[in-house]
């Protein structure tokens, strides 16, 4: 289902969930799967799947027994991409009532994972977050000291979702605030280690913490932050999902295709 909609929908890339992503138990897929997997994938062969691991992950646990599954279930979504031939898993930290135990725990669960991801082909991308609930990436420096745990040409990097930013606190409305922004992330991190961008306008006022996406230009961000983003060379290259129902999702696509080929915008 998940190639055929984004076929119809003209993408040129798609995100899906390879396991059931509401519970802790999940198998590597048998042979008769990754064979219906990849011939289903063969018809559309310019088509880029990523892989999106279940947020009931939690890496930076205080619980150790939570953590543990957690780490057992990054492993299988390693292995699961790994077979099926999809190369890019987008990954939560989680969360911890402690930042700075949180950030150790992270790094620590995602160690082996990272080993395992580079023997298996698979690159492991950390998404920024909206802040709720004490969850960690609130912000590019945060994501930065994970980062730097790891060597430069290691397997792991970032995934910016734009929603997310906007209600972590970054202004990102109007021209303005696009550039402000990028400038502050570039002084926060490597923008060269972003891998995927979910492009998700906010339901939510700016900083409320609250990930809430809408459809692109309805939203609290505003259009010209995505006129920028789609005409940006830095980003051309990089893979961008809209996190929305498909008639959403549909309109979204629309707009942003729009968009790009927009030379100017007045507002």
């Amino acid at each position: 289902m998940g190639f055929r909609n984004g076929i119809e929908m003209g993408c040129e890339c798609i995100q899906m969930y390879l396991t059931p992503s509401r519970t802790w138990v999940a198998q590597p897929p048998h042979a008769d799967r990754i064979t219906s997997f990849t011939n289903e994938w063969k018809k559309w062969p310019n088509l880029q799947v990523i892989s999106h691991a279940p947020i009931i992950m939690n890496l930076a646990s205080a619980n150790a027994e939570v953590r543990q599954k957690s780490q057992d279930r990054l492993h299988t979504e390693i292995m699961t991409a790994s077979a099926l031939g999809v190369r890019t898993l987008v990954i939560h930290l989680g969360a911890n009532q402690s930042r700075e135990l949180g950030e150790q725990l992270a790094i620590e669960s995602l160690k082996a994972a990272v080993t395992l991801a580079e023997r298996n082909n698979v690159q492991i991308l950390i998404e920024n977050t909206a802040g709720q609930g004490n969850a960690l990436g609130l912000t590019g420096s945060e994501l930065n000291a994970i980062l730097q745990e790891f060597d430069q040409g290691a397997p792991i990097g970032l995934c910016l979702d734009t929603c997310h930013l906007f209600a972590a606190g970054y202004e990102l409305r109007g021209y303005k605030g696009y550039t402000n922004t990028m400038t502050q992330l570039e002084s926060e991190m490597d923008l060269n280690r972003v891998g995927v961008i979910h492009i998700n306008d906010s339901k939510h006022p700016l900083g409320s913490r609250r990930d809430r996406h809408a459809s692109i230009g309805r939203g609290q961000i505003g259009i010209q932050f995505f006129h920028a983003i789609t005409r940006d060379d830095r980003f051309a290259s990089i893979p961008k999902i809209t996190e929305l129902e498909p008639a959403l999702a549909r309109e979204s696509l629309e707009t942003l295709r729009k968009l790009r080929e927009t030379v100017a915008l007045t507002l």
